[in-house]
């Protein structure tokens, strides 16, 4: 299954998916493979992502509600309790962009029933299953408030996201270490300047602690950032968001609710690319009166 996704025949991929469900005990290695396709299907905006999540749950509802893990058969992996609350959590993400409220809120009630009969005492990241559903409670609700630092530009000295959402707004959330979000800061600009005259804001937002930020974090390591749409804001507002995995993207309608939220590729602001057709498929179709992004 793997290699036909390097070979980009995700048809068969998917078939061989649907195969070894029902052919082979379903493990940790099954399942890894399996959210290894989701993802790779997710993000390639393959509309198979759904079907073959919807294929999946069952075997991770059976999975909680028996032993509350999934071992690797034979073998030592073993996957726990919050890792398989947290993959069973991508059909209910799944179900929400499709536009299937009911649908979702049916896969996060099944899934909240079989967490809540694996016992306590086995359940080997509590933290872990609570970020989990904060993130996925973010979705569809109205922009939580987001502190800004005020040191984040030279020339800047009142720095804020624009409380008029435009068409949409974009952040990029990321910490200072991650090297790979930086590098993206570049792409975010021109994605700005891309999508400006279809009012589509766009905003990095570089957590750090604040006693650093005071420093004024633009005069020396951070001159890879200047000219770039970032602003900083306390390291707490990744906590707020769930963001554990980066690069981390919030996009939100015109009214601020949250449509989006995820780790996408590096190349995610590429034109054409998946933020703007996350934004034309979640976003501008869904908001009456504002016009689709035009074809690219």
């Amino acid at each position: 299954m793997n290699a036909l996704l390097n070979l980009k025949d995700t048809t068969m991929a998917v078939e061989v998916a649907r195969s070894m469900l029902h052919s082979v005990p379903y493990d940790a290695t099954a399942d890894q493979s399996m959210a290894y396709l989701i993802h790779y299907l997710e993000m390639s905006l393959d509309d198979g992502a759904l079907p073959i999540a919807r294929e999946r749950q069952p075997f991770l509802l059976t999975a909680l509600e028996s032993d509350g893990e999934l071992k690797e058969q034979p073998g030592d992996a073993l996957m726990g309790a919050a890792t398989l609350y947290d993959e069973g959590l991508e059909l209910a993400y799944l179900e929400q962009y499709a536009g299937r409220q009911t649908e979702a809120k049916q896969a996060l009630t099944a899934l909240d029933a079989a967490l809540a009969k694996v016992p306590t005492e086995k359940i080997d990241n509590p933290a872990e299953t609570g970020r989990a559903k904060a993130q996925y409670a973010l979705l569809g609700e109205k922009l939580p408030r987001i502190a800004i630092l005020p040191y984040a530009a030279p020339g800047n000295p009142h720095p804020r996201i624009n409380p008029d959402y435009g068409a949409a707004t974009v952040l990029l959330l990321f910490p200072e270490w991650c090297a790979q979000c930086r590098k993206m800061m570049q792409p975010l600009g021109d994605f700005l300047i891309r999508n400006s005259a279809d009012d589509i804001h766009s905003y990095g937002l570089l957590a750090m602690d604040a006693d650093e930020a005071a420093t004024n974090p633009f005069k020396d390591n951070f001159k890879d950032l200047l000219h770039t749409p970032i602003l900083t804001t306390p390291s707490a507002t990744l906590q707020n968001f769930g963001a554990v995995n980066f690069p981390f993207i919030v996009i939100t309608d015109n009214a601020g609710r949250v449509r989006f939220l995820g780790t996408v590729a590096q190349n995610a602001f590429d034109a054409g690319g998946f933020v703007e057709q996350i934004i034309d498929r979640n976003v501008l179709k869904a908001a009456p009166g504002v016009t689709r992004l035009p074809s690219r």
